[in-house]
């Protein structure tokens, strides 16, 4: 059955709300000839990395992990283009699982890897003038048994295998022409399967799942040349998210349904944009994308971490194109793994950080009996080191009030400015220091304060609709 969603398109302002400030580590895991291509990550309960990718050097398939404390790779299958189009998922004993393409036999291939080995097998031959395997991607159910989704080249459709041990069953999920490209899987808690992917008859972003008890397929997005290097990933209330390319604009758009109906998004409109996009749900069910800029030739990411969608780069690659076949993991404490491939100089990388960032939800002035209070709450703080509070009367240059910064202590703050005038038109920014000393500005909040005879009340209405009154719980753009 199809069904074509209801779309709500909607172009997103990213950069407003808390920011965002990052540190990074990065890695080159691999630089054993020219190595790093399909990519993709995995990172387990210790927070050791798993990556799957492909040698086109030695046109095999290797893998690498830190579980050991540095990076170790391995060569798991050589020769004849095998190790393409790979995926990695971990079981519940931390082992990894990979599917992968062959690209000389046209086979899907799948390995896992025990206490002791790898074991390697076919999944699907395609039969007898078959072509299966590309675009893979892996998930495994509660029960440790693997589901891959994959597009049929030779009859142009989506497929899906899994297997509980005893060979494997394998479905044709959509039969329309060339429905399969850039498939992307992730199960529920009930272990159905959703599965994101692209139409390139009809250039649409589709998903199908089986949540229902049969399998039903969606049109998601079918403006025009939409849907390519897709990736899916659900929340904790199951809701589905869908990160993906927008081939006519060069964006890179978002769906979901977490409203109860797909809401679409443009995150990143910045020239060439949203390549190897690569989705992440992490704690509170903030969203995590990383993904190619073409044209920097740079490795960025956008979240809603800090309320609203923002943008930023993880590595600018320097003179190196880098952030190609990008793979995003987020743990369980909010840090972020990304496996990319570095163009320039032919390597596999690895980027870990974490945004740190205060989220305020609050930030308003009231009229005290030493002057003015300036008061402000935070919802959330990372590395927050402390605040400077920063002041300008009637339209004159901003001067810092504190001599030290204000201490954090999460999450209610308030200052008292007693150096105030009646009459003067006062308005603060708040500055948040990182501990590694970067900072984020929010504001400003002016208000009146009193009037020419000196009435230090006459101040705005707070909870009316004056002009010039701050919202409990709004304000908080970004200079």
């Amino acid at each position: 059955m199809v069904r074509r969603a209801i779309i709500c398109a909607v172009v997103v302002a990213v950069l407003a709300g808390a920011a965002l400030a990052d540190s990074w580590t990065i890695y080159t895991v691999d630089s054993s000839g020219d190595v790093g291509k399909h990519s993709s990550i995995a990172v387990d309960s210790q927070g050791h990395v798993h990556i799957s990718y492909y040698n086109a050097s030695f046109t095999a398939l290797k893998y690498a992990t830190n579980e050991s404390g540095n990076w170790q790779t391995y060569l798991l299958c050589s020769g004849n283009d095998i190790g393409l189009h790979t995926s990695i998922a971990l079981d519940s004993s931390d082992e990894p699982h990979i599917s992968y393409y062959y690209l000389t036999c046209g086979n899907l291939m799948y390995s896992f890897k025990d206490s002791v080995t790898w074991h390697p097998s076919t999944v699907d031959d395609g039969g007898t003038y078959g072509d299966v395997g590309q675009y893979t991607s892996i998930a495994i159910d509660s029960d440790d048994n693997p589901h891959i989704s994959y597009y049929d080249r030779h009859n142009y459709d989506l497929k899906y295998a899994t297997s509980s041990g005893s060979g494997w069953d394998i479905y044709t999920i959509d039969d329309g022409s060339c429905a399969g490209q850039y498939t992307s899987i992730a199960l529920d808690s009930e272990d159905h399967v959703h599965i994101s992917y692209y139409d390139c008859y009809n250039q649409d972003l589709k998903y199908a799942t089986n949540a229902s008890g049969s399998w039903v397929t969606y049109t998601i997005d079918s403006t025009d040349c939409v849907g390519q290097y897709t990736s899916i990933a659900l929340d904790s209330e199951e809701h589905v998210h869908i990160s993906y390319y927008d081939c006519t604009n060069s964006d890179l758009k978002y769906a979901t349904n977490a409203s109860g109906s797909w809401q679409i998004y443009t995150l990143d409109a910045d020239q060439v944009v949203g390549r190897y996009s690569s989705i992440a749900i992490g704690p509170g069910d903030k969203v995590y994308i990383a993904y190619h800029h073409s044209n920097n030739g740079e490795l960025r990411y956008v979240t809603n971490l800090g309320g609203s969608w923002q943008v930023k780069v993880i590595d600018s690659g320097g003179s190196n194109v880098v952030g190609m076949y990008a793979s995003l993991a987020v743990d369980s404490a909010g840090n972020m793994y990304v496996s990319y491939y570095d163009y320039t100089d032919k390597d596999l990388k690895c980027a870990i950080g974490a945004p740190t960032l205060i989220e305020l939800s609050g930030f308003r002035i009231e009229a005290v009996d030493d002057g003015l209070a300036v008061e402000w709450t935070t919802s959330y703080e990372r590395d927050n080191a402390g605040w400077n509070l920063y002041r300008s009367a009637d339209g004159g240059e901003y001067v810092k009030l504190n001599d030290a910064l204000i201490e954090p202590h999460q999450y209610d703050y308030e200052y008292i400015d007693a150096d105030v005038e009646a009459g003067i038109r006062y308005c603060y920014e708040l500055e948040a220091v990182d501990l590694d000393g970067s900072t984020q500005t929010f504001g400003p909040e002016c208000v009146n304060f009193g009037s020419a005879d000196g009435d230090a009340t006459d101040l705005p209405d707070f909870g009316s609709d004056d002009a010039d009154a701050v919202s409990a719980t709004g304000g908080c753009g970004l200079r």
